[in-house]
């Protein structure tokens, strides 16, 4: 199924594409005066034409110029890409440079184009912006694919000229390139020459300030550092010195305050806390005298003498005891006052230490930022003098990142006008204007060519194409009267075109039988009575007795088709001048006799329209098997409406390229209106001649009847 598809749209490509071409074999001389215009258009162009030369020179784009001092000296703007990816889009820069309108009035100021009468050799411009404006237009710029190379060239009739101007124009981009980057260069230098000046009079005062800071605070001969860590360093000495005096001064609090309770208390019972002898000895002796008193009461009563004695001696020892505590309480409260005065001496020696500490860091804050400007003043100036001296060294060193890499040779052959493409695009446009007006042509063309248009446009079947032969009753070779071309020569196309329009319209009658046939056409002069007489003979040799009968009896011409004299017919019959017997004549064919129309009547309609005429079709379809009628025009005249009426079938006859569709269906609406029955239309006058038709050609446009149908038929 699907290989039947592929053959049936191969089938309609093809006709498509036959179609094309039958159009442009019809409409040949609109192509050849087409393509004859085209050329000669061309010559004349051409021959008007100026030669044109190109001269090129090529400039090389680096990224970085040559690092001649090294990577330390740097030049202060930069004058190609910093990354490689950025190079496309510096080249594409560097192209509109070229092509810029500043980079022109240089080259133009330069070369004094706007006097020089060879830039203009059609005379002077009125200004050098003028002549910028002429020269820009003829200048182009491209990459060189995959190169940092950029191609600059320029146009002009003067081969001289043109290598003149665009070496000129890659000598002045060179030199903007590097007189930008000079301008630049002393533009940095005198702002750096300026921030200099400025920088060394901040300096010098930052400096000053920090000599004041350090007199006034009498820092000269010793570093604030160092005062601050001869500060830090003393606070941590008497904070120790005060540790050390309040541990004494409590101490000492609490020995005068043991020997309080001593001085208060059973002396005996207290454990010495003074390291002195004599109150050792004190003790001692009034512990003896005690345990003395004690044996002497345990063995004498009170009053006893020893007793007495004894309490006495022990009294004195107590009071000698008692004023040795004193003395040492007074001592001891004389040192704790001591190591009192001493801690409030130590402590105020360190809140003064303190305070000179605090003095010192605020010292050191504004110290430290006094400094810290104007080392940063200083790295400013040194920054800006180092960098004022590699300006200074790179501003005489005349490195470039652009140099030109080839000047332009003088041309020998013009770019323009370039004749063969030219020519050749010429060509082509004719082609496809000549294609074009063809297609118009057939487009605007309406009438009736081929057999889509008479079963699309018209909505009619197609019985059948005829080629163009000689007409019948014409001279032929030698003289010799011609007969019916399926006579003639009945193995020609145009006979198998007959027999094949026969075969369909005995195909059509097999339900109605055509024993009256009426042909018939548009308009005059397609070919209707030609068609009338091949019919009859191509159905005479189909073994069926065929009468002809002439009822265009306004304009007659079957006789002359068949190559006789015009004698009694049609209207003598009607007019009872003769008998149908003596108006029925042999045309020399077998089984084809002709009634020609005999006199012309001042009436003809009339004629037709009678009983008579009536009467006498059924006498003759009586008599023969079938009856051919060749009427007059549709269009023109109502008598084919009429005849149709008689008749059990019409035929029409159509004349390629010539017929319209309009006016077709005029015919089919006058035929149809009085109920007659169209069988078809005959495309007449059809010419395949060049296209490799024949025979086989023809033979496809028969109706698809099968062979027992086709003897059914006959």
């Amino acid at each position: 199924m699907d290989g039947g598809h592929d053959k049936a749209h191969a089938a309609t490509e093809g006709a498509e594409l036959h179609r094309y071409v039958h159009v442009l074999y019809e409409r040949r001389w609109a192509v050849a005066a087409c393509l004859v215009a085209g050329a000669a258009g061309f010559a004349w162009w051409a021959s008007h034409q100026f030669k044109v030369y190109q001269a090129t020179t090529t400039i090389v784009v680096e990224a970085t110029p040559p690092q001649v001092m090294g990577g330390e000296v740097r030049d202060v703007v930069q004058v190609g890409p910093g990354q490689y990816w950025e190079m496309q889009d510096y080249i594409q820069t560097q192209r509109r440079v070229l092509t810029s309108d500043r980079l022109a009035a240089r080259v133009v100021a330069r070369l004094h184009l706007e006097r020089d009468p060879a830039f203009w050799p059609d005379g002077l411009p009125a200004s050098e912006r003028a002549a910028a404006q002429a020269f820009i237009d003829a200048v182009s710029a491209d990459r060189v694919p995959d190169t940092q190379v950029i191609a600059v060239s320029y146009r002009h009739r003067d081969p001289e000229q043109a290598k003149r101007a665009v070496d000129a124009l890659a000598d002045a981009y060179i030199e903007s390139n590097e007189a930008g980057r000079d301008v630049s260069t002393a533009s940095a230098s005198l702002w750096l020459a300026k921030q200099s000046d400025d920088l060394r009079k901040r300096l010098a005062d930052s400096e000053l300030a920090l000599y004041e800071f350090k007199k006034r605070n009498e820092l000269l001969s010793v570093s604030l550092e160092e005062r601050v860590n001869n500060v830090a360093r003393q606070i941590d000495k008497l904070s120790d010195a005060l540790t050390e005096a309040r541990l004494r001064r409590v101490a000492r609090t609490a020995e005068a305050d043991e020997l309080e309770r001593i001085k208060s208390g059973d002396a005996e019972a207290v454990a010495p806390v003074a390291n002195s002898p004599a109150l050792e000895s004190l003790r001692a002796q009034v512990i003896d005298e005690e345990r003395k008193l004690s044996e002497l009461r345990a063995r004498y009563e009170e009053p006893h003498p020893l007793v007495r004695q004894q309490v006495a001696k022990t009294a004195l020892v107590r009071a000698a005891l008692g004023r040795e505590i004193d003395r040492l309480v007074g001592a001891a409260r004389s040192r704790e006052t001591e190591a009192r005065e001493e801690e409030k001496s130590i402590a105020a020696q360190l809140a003064e230490a303190k305070d000179e500490g605090l003095r010192m860091t605020r010292l050191e804050i504004d110290y430290n930022k006094l400094k810290r400007e104007a080392d940063a003043v200083s790295k400013q100036y040194l920054l800006v003098e180092n960098r004022s001296k590699e300006i200074e060294l790179s501003s005489k060193i005349k490195a470039n990142n652009l140099h030109v890499l080839d000047y332009a040779r003088v041309p020998t052959v013009p770019v323009s006008p370039h004749l063969v493409r030219a020519g050749l695009g010429a060509m082509s446009l004719a082609v496809l204007v000549a294609l074009l007006l063809a297609l118009l042509l057939d487009a605007l063309d309406s009438s009736v060519k081929s057999q889509e248009d008479v079963e699309h446009k018209l909505g009619l079947p197609l019985l059948g194409l005829m080629p163009r032969v000689p007409r019948s009753g014409e001279p032929g070779p030698g003289g010799a009267v011609t007969r019916p071309i399926v006579i003639e020569d009945p193995t020609s196309p145009a006979a198998e075109c007959c027999r094949v329009i026969r075969t369909n319209l005995l195909y059509a009658g097999l339900k109605q039988p055509l024993r009256r046939l009426l042909v018939t056409s548009s308009l005059a002069r397609e070919g209707k009575t030609l068609m009338t007489v091949n019919l009859g003979a191509v159905l005479a040799q189909g073994q069926s007795k065929v009468l002809l009968i002439d009822s265009d009896l306004r304009s007659p011409r079957l006789h002359k088709a068949l190559g006789m004299r015009s004698g009694i017919g049609l209207t003598d019959v009607l007019l009872g001048n003769a008998t149908l017997d003596e108006a029925i004549q042999p045309t020399g064919i077998p089984n084809l006799s002709v009634l020609l129309s005999g006199g012309v009547p001042p009436n003809p309609a009339d004629v037709i329209e009678g009983a008579a005429f009536r009467d006498l079709l059924d006498a003759c379809s009586a008599r023969f098997d079938r009856v051919v009628l060749d009427s007059p025009p549709v269009l023109p005249v109502t008598d084919p409406a009429l005849l149709a009426t008689y008749c059990d079938g019409v035929l029409v006859v159509v004349r390629s390229g010539r017929t319209g569709v309009a006016q077709v269906r005029r015919t089919r609406q006058a035929v149809g209106d009085l109920g007659a029955r169209l069988l078809g239309v005959v495309l007449n006058d059809h010419s395949p001649r060049g296209f490799g038709y024949g025979y086989g050609y023809y033979e496809r446009y028969g109706s698809p009847v099968d062979d027992k149908a086709r003897k059914a038929a006959l």
